[in-house]
């Protein structure tokens, strides 16, 4: 999983300055199936950790000192180290690498929830000014059209047009 994270954060560098909309939803896409993937291993770590019954089943491995390194360490003035249990050791490791990441997901959603945000924002901007240039045009076309009609003295404009001109 750190390394698929990895691969997907160096094809974003990459592409820094160059994501359209696809690529942009290709990448959330491809962070999402991860999210769940990861979710899913978390699970399943925490329930396999958490089972009492299948630690009973397993084969105790249990790391020492040889007699030779115990030796060489007493004559360095060093303590030797105290025999550890290799299963509760995996599961320790498994547990902070776990966290590790998580910690980095969370981090990467953030990110995408910002460049969706920030996406959005350009994606308003454009379509404001895409209706501004719609509301001249609109505008120019009335005015012409205003300019071509003929008025009589009865109507609204034909008074307003007078009133303007005097």
């Amino acid at each position: 999983m750190s390394q698929e994270r990895a691969s997907l954060r160096d094809r974003a560098r990459n592409r820094h300055g160059r994501f359209s909309g696809k690529r942009l939803a290709l990448l959330r896409d491809d962070f999402l199936t991860a999210s769940l993937d990861l979710a899913s291993v978390e699970r399943d770590v925490r329930l396999r950790n958490a089972s009492h019954s299948s630690f009973e089943e397993e084969a105790e491995v249990v790391l020492r000192d040889s007699p030779a390194l115990e030796e060489r360490l007493r004559l360095a003035g060093r303590d030797a180290r105290e025999p550890q249990g290799l299963n509760a050791l995996i599961r320790r490791n498994q547990e902070n690498l776990l966290a590790e990441l998580l910690e980095a997901d969370k981090g990467y959603r953030e990110i995408l929830a910002a460049v969706a945000s920030m996406g959005a924002s350009i994606d308003t901007f454009r379509m404001g000014r895409i209706a501004l240039f719609v509301a001249a045009v609109s505008l120019l076309v009335s005015a012409v059209a205003l300019s071509l009609a003929s008025y009589s003295e009865e109507t609204v404009i034909s008074r307003l047009w007078q009133y303007l001109t005097e």
